[in-house]
């Protein structure tokens, strides 16, 4: 079996349809599989998944309590048995055309990890195509440090196909979190992979308004928000100490690769910090969340070698004080 599409499903069943067939029309015979694993879903997603299932012998649905598309993701990988792994999430879906050119990429130049570019679709009818940068790296196969350096930061998992032998190999997993299972992941297996390519097609449709009312109440539950900020503290922390590992270990490896986590440490603790502030904490549990971060490396904030805009270089050194994000915990 050539791929295996895993589906991460929670109360999504009413836009599974529309995934599933961009998968089954890609025309690939026999050659795939679809793995549904159904998370604990409240709804009736789970019967809508065993519904599609009956009519098509090579979908295949999972059930389980609910632990998060992470560990949900791990499950379907233990489940999988193609060569190549995609992951789809269940409310978006895949270009006509694209699995059949991305299989043929991969198993022509022995690719541990191919990515592609996707697109995010908005309520009103308009898109923005998510290209990866530096075109001049297109359909070049480099190993997966030079990846990071190259392609710069990626961190959906739903922008890649993956070798299956090779992610089995690494013994990398999701983790559970409530944000950023995806960089994790994808980090590990980078500093790992021998053969990676970028090609600037677009494979993927991001549907961002079926999710619209879900992150506005989400917004609004400070406990959320809560759960959001402890993960993205986490999550940050790890790779902080991922790049703390690689400069102890190997001296050799690329500079520009150690920058761009060295960036995405700086990114990911602004973004902390901003969520910090949203969470409602009292100003004890704030000055125990930045001790912490303190503790872990990851505040003050680091800085970037590029900034996409002054107000972003600004508030990097205002948030850099502590009396300001007590400020703005008590003003917002």
């Amino acid at each position: 079996m050539k791929l295996s599409v895993i589906i991460p499903l929670y109360n999504s069943g009413k836009y599974l349809s529309k995934a599933v067939d961009s998968v089954v029309n890609q025309q690939l015979g026999n050659d795939y599989e679809i793995v549904i694993v159904n998370d604990g879903s409240t709804d009736d997603s789970g019967d809508i998944a065993e519904k599609i299932a009956l009519d098509n012998k090579n979908i295949k649905v999972f059930t389980q309590k609910n632990q998060g598309p992470g560990i949900a993701r791990n499950r379907g990988l233990e489940e999988a048995r193609g060569e190549y792994i995609l992951f789809l999430d269940a409310d978006d879906y895949l270009e006509p055309d694209s699995l059949s050119f991305l299989l043929s990429e991969a198993e022509d130049k022995n690719l541990d990890i191919l990515f592609y570019s996707y697109r995010a679709i908005f309520e009103d009818g308009t898109f923005s195509v998510l290209a990866l940068p530096n075109h001049e790296w297109n359909s070049i196969v480099v190993d997966g440090i030079t990846a990071i350096a190259k392609f710069k930061f990626i961190h959906s998992v739903c922008s890649e196909i993956f070798k299956r032998e090779f992610v089995l190999k690494t013994g990398v997993k999701f983790e559970n979190q409530f944000w950023g299972e995806d960089v994790l992941f994808i980090i590990k297996l980078l500093l790992q992979a021998k053969r990676t390519e970028r090609v600037n097609k677009v494979c993927y449709n991001y549907v961002r308004y079926n999710i619209k009312s879900l992150t506005n109440s989400h917004n609004k539950d400070k406990s959320h928000i809560k759960k959001v900020t402890n993960s993205r503290i986490e999550v940050t922390t790890k790779i902080k100490a991922i790049v703390n590992d690689i400069e102890k270990r190997d001296k050799s490896v690329d500079i520009e690769c150690l920058q761009v986590l060295k960036d995405a440490v700086s990114v990911f603790s602004q973004c902390a910090i901003y969520k910090l502030v949203q969470a409602g904490y009292t100003t004890g549990e704030l000055r125990i969340k930045l001790n912490e971060m303190q503790q872990s490396g990851i505040y003050p904030i680091g800085d970037r070698k590029e900034y996409p805009t002054v107000r972003d270089k600004i508030l990097k050194i205002l948030l850099n004080h502590k009396w300001m994000i007590f400020f703005l915990n008590k003003v917002l």
